[in-house]
Order: structure tokens, then C-alpha cells, then sequence
């Protein structure tokens, strides 16, 4: 019975998703290929250099069992790219079509503005009060400044806490 019951454990811990197959690897290296490009042009856009990205492709089905494509895949992502969870689809225009709407999650860490200490409402906001701290973009909903001098000498709305990344 205890080996029933650990095997059962074991089988619960196993990736849904374990795809060693070739038409996988296809799949996840274009699409990590053509987001990879299109998130290299994004941080060149908003100025930022010191930057590190992540693409991962969420749950799809392990009973899947496409035949790899003979010719490059057709991948539409989102133009302008988004940042977080999304849906990609890609497909194979070959002699045996198929696509794929793919979950991934996008994520873009760089340097944005917070503040290393609490300030009051309608306080004016210096340099000694702010620092740079690694964040990842696709979670920033409301906002974000990557350089201080775009917050130095404005006026706080309200009372923030400490490490609050300012928006």
C-alpha cells in the first residue's frame, strides 16, 4: 500500500508538460527565437541596456504529437509585444498543417526607480531618497521610471512606504 501511495506522489510531481519530442524543440526554439528578437528591440526602445529577459512556454498537452515542419514556423505574437502571460500562435504551413495557440509568459527585468525610505504626502523628492532596484516589467501594471532624474523635484500625491517602486 505505502508504494502505491509514493509511486501516486511521484507520478503527481512530473511536469504536465515533458515534451522531448522534435516537433516540441522546434516549437520552443522559434518561439523563443522571434520573442527573444522582439524583446531585444523593446528594451532598445525604452533606452534601457542592463536588462535580462525570460520566455517560458506554460502547459501543453504531453498527449500532443505533431510531426516536426519542414519549413520555418509562422509565429503571431502580439505586435506591439506584451509583457506577462499571453497566447502565441504558431503554426505549420507544411504538407501535414498544424497550430498551436501556445500559453507563455514573457518577463523583462531591469532597473527601475524606488524609494529607499518612507516619504509624506506632498513631500518634493531628492536623489538621497531613491534607488535602482531589479524588477520585473511584466508585474509593473501601474508604471514605472528607469531613470531618477525623471522623479527628482516632483511632488509626492500621497504618503508612500519604502521600496516603493514609483510610478
Amino acid at each position: 500500500m505505502i508504494d502505491r501511495v509514493f509511486i501516486l506522489l511521484v507520478l503527481l510531481c512530473l511536469p504536465l508538460s515533458s515534451h522531448s519530442s522534435p516537433w516540441y524543440e522546434q516549437l520552443e526554439g522559434s518561439l523563443k527565437q522571434a520573442l527573444s528578437t522582439q524583446l531585444v528591440h523593446m528594451a532598445q526602445k525604452m533606452g534601457v541596456t542592463d536588462y535580462r529577459y525570460s520566455i517560458d512556454l506554460n502547459y501543453l498537452d504531453s498527449r500532443l504529437n505533431l510531426t516536426p515542419c519542414q519549413i520555418p514556423l509562422n509565429i503571431e505574437s502580439p505586435q506591439p509585444l506584451e509583457l506577462g502571460r499571453s497566447h502565441i500562435k504558431v503554426a505549420c504551413q507544411d504538407t501535414t498543417p498544424w497550430a498551436l495557440n501556445v500559453p507563455t509568459d514573457v518577463n523583462l527585468f531591469t532597473q527601475v526607480v524606488v524609494l529607499n525610505q518612507p516619504i509624506s504626502k506632498d513631500q518634493i523628492i531628492s536623489e538621497d531618497q531613491l534607488n535602482l532596484q531589479r524588477q520585473n516589467l511584466a508585474e509593473l501594471r501601474n508604471g514605472y521610471y528607469l531613470k531618477k532624474d525623471q522623479v527628482i523635484g516632483k511632488q509626492s500625491k500621497r504618503a508612500l512606504a519604502g521600496q516603493t517602486v514609483l510610478n
